[in-house]
């Protein structure tokens, strides 16, 4: 049976408990996935000991752990943080104010191991009022159709994850042993992305057939993004849009 009470998380660290440590083959795919962590700031819901949100901290994110339990924030401030941008603090992200965070928006919010333990409706519009426009949530969950019965209860079942994607305009995922990690993002509405041949996301316009400065806009866009500064052909307005009027040729005479 999994631990239900703040009481119980803080007997669990207070006598020296840990979590599950993180592995390279669940941190490197998930590098690759977030992107450069200088200059942006990432909130770890229920960091526990400060494991995971120290190895966060490593790829170059400022990092803000929180747990509603003392004794786990106490053994994350004892690990060592030199050259890296971590703090830890007591907060529950349930009931407790998030205008008592340093921060009020965040790049990238982790939940590791801790949302089969959370009221996830509530999580998740929290989650999403501290998240930026384009910022990533990241679950990282037990299966429960992995787990033996008797420990099904810490992870998601296959209705718990549609909840949790609902609602997302991206959404990626990898699996490690009875783990899955769940990456999910907003896209704005004015704006799509497509890849180049490096894999590089490109911003381009939504899409807009209405004539008028919109569509030129549009025709710009494409042409700056092929290398041409303008169209290569334009039309006066109420020529004939199957093509320009040509003079009469004389066939030559034959010889």
């Amino acid at each position: 049976m999994a631990y239900t009470t703040r009481d119980q998380w803080h007997e669990h660290y207070a006598e020296g408990g840990g979590w599950r440590p993180v592995r390279p083959e669940e941190l490197d795919p998930l590098a690759a996935r977030l992107g450069p962590g200088a200059g942006r700031r990432l909130l770890d819901v229920g960091c526990g000991d400060g494991g995971y949100a120290a190895s966060l901290a490593g790829l170059g994110f400022t990092v803000l752990g929180v747990d509603y339990a003392a004794s786990a924030i106490e053994a994350a401030r004892a690990r060592p943080s030199a050259g890296v941008e971590l703090g830890f603090q007591v907060f529950d992200i349930e009931q407790d104010d998030p205008a008592t965070l340093p921060d009020d928006t965040f790049d990238v919010i982790t939940v590791r191991l801790v949302l089969a333990f959370l009221d996830q409706p509530r999580f998740l519009g929290t989650a999403r009022r501290l998240l930026a426009p384009t910022g990533q949530l990241v679950v990282t969950t037990p299966l429960a159709e992995r787990l033996p019965a008797e420990r099904q209860d810490i992870g998601l079942t296959a209705d718990d994850l549609a909840v949790l994607q609902t609602g997302w305009s991206r959404v990626e995922t990898y699996d490690v042993d009875t783990l899955r990690v769940i990456t999910l993002s907003d896209t704005p509405t004015d704006q799509r992305t497509v890849s180049d041949l490096s894999g590089k996301l490109i911003a381009m316009p939504a899409p807009n057939t209405s004539p008028g400065p919109a569509m030129d806009e549009l025709d710009s866009a494409r042409a700056e993004h092929h290398g041409r500064p303008e169209p290569l052909l334009t039309f006066p307005e109420g020529d004939d849009p199957d093509g320009p009027d040509l003079p009469d040729v004389e066939e030559p005479e034959e010889v």
